[in-house]
């Protein structure tokens, strides 16, 4: 085999090991496309690393005994050994087989019985099951599994101990669905049995979620002393190079072959307790390789377990505590004498923690003390809340007083108000602000503040903020990202207050662009305290919709409500995202009881405001349209519609929501004056508040084009709201090329109705202009067809191919051909590129 060839085997291998297994051989198809005589080779590869990786990761006995054929695992039912007659096998042991054993002298007694075969017992494995006998005897406490008997027979070895009947501790947690405290109060028993084998000179080594198990009634129990260690002088002395040991909860000692402490043990029992909180390891091992996982332990930090926490996988439903995050991130600590010294003061820390006491690793400052004491006295407290507002609230404006820095606060306030006015005045909902007006003036705030940037980072930053607030408010995402991205930078250099807020708005911007994954990164760089705070759960529960999942979106909404000030903008916006969830989730009932339910509390708190019940109103409209309940939100939405114009006005860009929504659906059930009617209602309420440059006003203008469209309605009233359309999303900069050209097409193809040789030149000239001509790569994939045969019905229908010389075009000749007319060309060019791009699943017709 060639150099070049071995190269390219490897740089498949490497391509595909980058991704999770199941999609190995795709992945190694695809980047060897072009060499399919290698794929065998890479493929080979790939299955020797998949064999290695799993000898790498499991238990030395598995390893010695994977050659038993299942007939040879079946011959060991009814066999007796000692005492004990087996009656099941129940898996795989440190040092041997394990099998559910029936005692014949007390036939009602049920065993655990491990056996080490006799070709496998060696020297090592000789030590390990006598060390084994000799903890097993010394241990006496409830939560370990208890030692009954050991022997040999037959020239097998066997230890028989209690059989427990329970499953893994996160697995009971999960089917139990157990809160947080009772997640703890069972991990704090595991506690004490470990403790109890500390006390009695015994490293465990291998406490893992398979080791613990939860009998039905709740009892835990601490399984599988197989690799454990005797805790001597000398054994602390002594260095081993056994790989005996779980990857995933190995410490770092663990791997590098170092001495095994107590605080090896302290390290298992941080990724226990991680994994049983967050439903996830802190490192997955599924789909690594080999070394991979080791790697991860010894160098990279674990991630909070709020990042990773999955309640579908198990882990709690309920935000996790900093103090929790604080107590398991020293259990994990890379450096052995950085963890906690002993299991009891682990036991300690989460003691205080369920008492709301303040634990050892939380800094101890005053403020930390005082927010624990309010936790344990909160009816004591609540009695002086008032008097201690009211003077906070005069202490703060003393404070920012003597602070100010007198030029710069100038120049912000007299932004800030510029930028306050125009949007008060505007639009009284606050949704928008008047945007012809508004969206001049943040351009100019944006360049106002530039200089900024080098003379007062900090300044700059608190109004780019702001400025961005504005932005993001009109709809106008892709400059609100600009301007974050330039003072991210300056507020993590500088330390500045703003920088969550600033994480968080690009959160926001990027899930409205629908840039997902960008997203989340932003989410995981906030500080710990901040990723639970309401608006950072928004911004996740928006995440889990745009990926559909609904039951997470809802979760995470329900979360942010009660952390959001009430009747705010925010809480708001939640209430109606987490309808919608519900709703998309297959609960429309629930969904219409969830808006109502927030409808009648709000009305009952704030009678007078008016344009936030609009709101409220609005959000049932929006479960009626996710759910596809077309006919009720066309009959119904009616009355919801006058309500809200009502109350807050006609100009509003609510009372526009609402009517284009109602408008929609009476459009998709075929009742199109109706549909026009409220089309018409819809634009009285966006133009006067967000500017024909807004998605909902040319949207909305093109949808009452295509209501308009029907026999006997004036087609120069269906063209002009066409080219309206058209004119608005190209005064859009971040309008998509595909939405214009849609616009087009249906211009063209109401233009070519008339029939006439003029009404098709000036549908050709809508179609395909001279200077702006449609791209097969501005057209989605799925439209091709469509594209295609109206390009084909022009081309041929005026003069284009009449007009060539020497002779008339045919279809054979017209895509080789050069045409005089720009227009032609265009759109010749259009329909040859088509037929290329179709040439896979058959051209489209040129005639």
């Amino acid at each position: 085999m060639s150099p070049e060839d071995l190269a390219r085997i490897r740089a498949a291998f490497d391509a595909a090991v980058e991704h999770p297994e199941s999609a190995w051989a795709d992945v190694a198809r695809s980047e060897l496309a072009d060499a399919p005589h290698l794929l065998g080779d890479a493929l080979d590869l790939l299955d020797r690393e998949t064999r290695l990786a799993k000898l790498r990761t499991q238990r030395a006995f598995d390893a010695a005994l994977d050659d038993l054929t299942e007939q040879e695992r079946q011959s060991w039912i009814g066999r007796r050994i000692g005492r004990f007659e087996i009656v099941a096998e129940l898996g795989s042991g440190g040092m041997g087989r394990v099998f559910k054993a029936r005692n014949l002298e007390s036939p009602e007694q049920l065993v655990a019985l491990k056996v080490v075969r006799p070709e496998r017992f060696n020297r090592s494995l000789a030590e390990r099951f006598s060390s084994e006998r000799r903890i097993l005897a010394r241990l006496n406490h409830p939560g370990i599994a208890f030692f009954v008997d050991a022997g040999s027979h037959e020239g097998l070895a066997y230890i028989s101990m209690e059989l427990v009947d329970g499953i893994p501790l996160p697995e009971y947690a999960r089917q139990q669905d157990l809160p947080l405290r009772g997640r703890l109060q069972l991990f704090m028993a595991l506690l004490d049995a470990v403790a109890h084998a500390h006390r009695s000179f015994v490293i465990h080594r291998d406490i893992k979620s398979d080791n613990v198990l939860v009998r039905p009634d709740g009892c835990v129990k601490l399984l599988d002393f197989g690799i454990a260690k005797p805790l001597d002088t000398e054994s602390l002395r002594t260095v081993t190079h056994e790989r005996t040991f779980t990857p995933i909860s190995a410490a770092p000692e663990q791997i590098l072959g170092g001495a095994v402490t107590i605080a090896t043990d302290v390290y298992a029992l941080g990724v226990l307790l991680y994994e049983l909180i967050a439903g996830r390891l802190p490192f997955e091992q599924s789909d690594r390789r080999p070394g991979e996982l080791e790697r991860l332990v010894l160098n990279v930090p674990p991630p909070a377990m709020r990042s990773r926490q999955d309640r579908r996988a198990g882990g709690v439903s309920e935000s996790i505590p900093d103090d929790l995050e604080r107590i398991v991130a020293k259990a994990l600590r890379k450096e052995a004498d950085s963890r906690y010294r002993s299991v009891e003061q682990l036991q300690a820390d989460l003691g205080r923690f369920l008492a709301n006491e303040p634990i050892s690793v939380a800094g101890g400052g005053h403020t930390y003390r005082l927010r624990k004491f309010i936790a344990r006295n909160r009816l004591a407290v609540s009695i002086t809340a008032l008097a201690i507002a009211l003077i906070s609230s005069a202490l703060v404006v003393t404070i920012i007083q003597n602070q100010r820095i007198r030029a710069e606060r100038d120049l912000s306030q007299t932004t800030l108000s510029v930028l306050e006015e125009a949007f008060r005045s505007a639009d009284p909902s606050g949704l928008a602000g008047n945007r012809t007006t508004a969206r001049d003036i943040l351009d100019r705030s944006v360049d106002a503040i530039a200089p900024l940037e080098q003379k007062n980072p900090q300044a700059f930053v608190s109004l780019a903020s702001t400025i961005a607030e504005a932005q993001l408010a009109l709809g106008i995402s892709e400059p609100a990202t600009r301007l974050l991205d330039r003072a991210l930078p300056i507020a993590e250099r500088e330390a500045h207050p703003d920088r969550n807020r600033v994480l968080l708005q690009l959160a926001r911007a990027e899930v409205e662009q629908t840039y997902v994954s960008v997203a989340r990164n932003y989410l995981s760089r906030l500080d710990s305290a901040e990723r639970d705070s309401g608006p950072a759960l928004i911004v996740r529960g928006r995440i889990a919709m745009a990926d559909k999942q609904w039951a997470e979106a809802e979760f995470l909404l329900k979360q942010a409500l009660p952390k959001l000030p009430f009747g705010g903008s925010e809480w708001v916006f939640a209430q109606s995202k987490l309808a919608i969830a519900i709703a998309e989730g297959g609960a429309l009932d629930r969904a219409e009881q969830r808006t109502e339910i927030a409808e009648h509390l709000y009305g009952r708190a704030f009678p007078d405001r008016q344009e936030v019940k609009a709101q409220l109103q609005l959000s049932r409209l929006e479960v009626m349209d996710t759910a596809g309940d077309h006919e009720r939100l066309c009959e119904d939405g009616a009355r919801v519609v006058n309500d809200i114009r009502t109350q807050i006005g006609i100009q509003t860009s609510v009372a526009g929501l609402a009517a284009a929504r109602v408008g929609a659906a009476c459009q998709r059930l075929g009742q199109n004056e109706l549909a026009a009617r409220y089309q018409r209602m819809a634009l009285q309420g966006f133009e006067p508040t967000l500017g024909l440059e807004h998605p909902m006003t040319y949207r909305t203008h093109y949808n009452l084009a295509l209501a308009l469209a029907r026999p006997k309605q004036r087609r120069e009233d269906v063209v002009s709201e066409f080219r309206t359309a058209i004119a608005g999303a190209e005064s859009d900069s971040a309008s998509q090329r595909a939405v214009i050209n849609l616009f087009r097409l249906q211009l063209s193809r109401e233009l070519a109705k008339a029939g006439t040789d003029q009404s098709l030149r000036d549908a050709l000239r809508a179609f395909s202009r001279p200077n702006d001509p449609v791209r097969v790569s501005d057209i989605p994939a799925g439209d091709h067809a469509e594209y295609g045969a109206w390009a084909n019905y022009l081309f041929w229908s005026v003069d284009c191919a009449n007009a060539h010389q020497p002779a008339p075009l045919n279809s054979s000749t017209a895509c080789s051909a050069s045409l005089q007319k720009a227009s032609c060309q265009n759109l010749r060019d259009l329909l040859c590129g088509i037929n290329d791009v179709a040439a896979s699943t058959g051209p489209v017709s040129t005639r």
